[in-house]
């Protein structure tokens, strides 16, 4: 009798515990998956402008865009678990370092930051929402603007999930740092560094977890999806983002078919390795192959300009007088484009229509609204009078020819075929 006491005795405390352990595992989800308020996005630094789309349920959600004139492409940034855009504050900072001529949009995903929703997602359900801010770039900068994308924790699983569908249109490459293979072993792994035992809050996970989110965790396992994934990725992982499992990434990586990097760190993360590091470059080389070029001026490396004695002076001279900055790689008209435009954009000229008798008679004129004003600059001698005007008439004047490609508008400068340049807009190594 005494012993079957003990035996119920030690049954009904294990079952308590159980219990107990149980609603410690379903507070701990539902404290990360449901927020109780908003807080609306700050950042320290930046200054980026505030714009909103609705999703598919009408939910209005809000991105901060950092924009540039005459992009070449656009970053999408995915912020990480109960995070919201701000978190990736130093990131962005170190992506314009880079990218200089690349618009950078972070958005607050669903249920976070100042975008509406109380139920956070897991990556998983971010994935239609990305589209939808993929689709708000294509359409306000075109068609056949290029795109690549950053996510970290499950805004990585969103992009590797998003990905694989084949919903990222115009997409170079992903950038997808701390992920995870699936959700269970994400909450498994945040419980451990909480002091749980992984080996008991696993099952109960899975269990809290199909009630939660009401999906199937077979759903919400990254691995399946991964080698549907063609978008060229390189893989960031950090040993010391107590958030995900190290190990995690050596499996995405493995199991991955597109185009691929692997960058796993030790202590600092990517954005602000030292000089010396071995994967200092690999980023941008990384980018750089895939697609994504940027006009960035690295010290100790130069371009050769192809046929540059085609160009006229005043343009020539500034161009082979520039040891540094160098123009890199791909898109070279945009880029001589951009060394002329900032030494001559403030050019004096006469007005068109005006003799040198009233050079005075000048006016201060709008680059967006230049073509309402455009007139026949070729041959008009550098007279007196300020008219900041746009790259354009610049180039005008340097060709002696007007631009009047009904396809080449004010807001086509990259479209610009400067004369004598090769139609591939490599440019190779070597001297300047």
């Amino acid at each position: 009798m005494k012993k079957r006491n003990i035996v119920t005795a030690v049954f009904g405390t294990a079952v308590l515990a159980g219990a107990g352990l149980y609603q410690k595992t379903s507070q701990f989800v539902d404290e990360r998956l449901y927020r109780t308020h908003i807080k609306r996005t700050l950042f320290e630094t930046l200054k980026p402008q505030t714009v909103r789309i609705k999703n598919m349920n009408d939910a209005i959600l809000t991105g901060h865009l950092l924009e540039v004139d005459h992009a070449d492409n656009t970053l999408i940034m995915v912020h990480g678990f109960t995070k919201d855009a701000s978190s990736l504050e130093n990131e962005a900072i170190y992506f314009q370092s880079i990218c200089p001529h690349t618009n950078i949009l972070m958005i607050d995903c669903y249920g976070n930051g100042s975008s509406d929703g109380v139920t956070r997602g897991v990556g998983f359900q971010d994935v239609m929402d990305i589209n939808y801010w993929n689709r708000f770039i294509i359409q306000k900068y075109g068609e056949d603007h290029p795109v690549f994308f950053y996510g970290k924790e499950t805004g990585a699983t969103a992009l590797l999930c998003a990905g694989s569908a084949g919903l990222l249109k115009n997409a170079t490459s992903l950038i997808v740092e701390s992920t995870f293979k699936n959700v269970r072993d994400y909450f498994a792994y945040l419980m451990k560094n909480d002091g749980y035992p992984e080996s008991i809050t696993r099952p109960l996970l899975s269990i809290v977890l199909r009630k939660e989110l009401n999906v199937p965790l077979d759903d919400l396992d990254v691995m399946r999806y991964i080698r549907r994934n063609t978008i060229p990725t390189l893989f960031i992982q950090n040993k010391n983002n107590n958030k995900v499992d190290f190990n995690d990434v050596f499996d995405l990586y493995n199991n991955a078919l597109c185009i691929k990097e692997l960058m796993p760190l030790k202590d600092k993360p990517f954005y602000a390795l030292d000089e010396k590091h071995p994967y200092k470059d690999l980023l941008t080389e990384f980018l750089n192959r895939n697609g994504c070029t940027f006009h960035q001026f690295r010290k100790g490396r130069r371009a050769r300009l192809i046929h540059t004695g085609h160009i006229a002076l005043p343009g020539l001279g500034i161009v082979l007088a520039r040891k540094v900055p160098e123009l890199e790689r791909h898109r070279l008209r945009h880029a001589i484009v951009d060394i002329v435009q900032r030494y001559l954009v403030d050019m004096q000229l006469a007005l068109p229509a005006t003799a040198a008798g009233v050079e005075r008679q000048v006016i201060e004129v709008d680059p967006r609204t230049i073509l309402l004003l455009q007139g026949e600059p070729q041959f008009i001698a550098l007279l007196g009078g300020h008219l900041r005007v746009l790259i354009h008439l610049v180039l005008e004047f340097i060709y002696h020819a007007a631009i009047r490609d009904k396809d080449q508008g004010v807001l086509a400068v990259a479209q610009l075929v400067l004369i004598g340049l090769l139609a591939e807009e490599e440019v190779m190594p070597g001297g300047g």
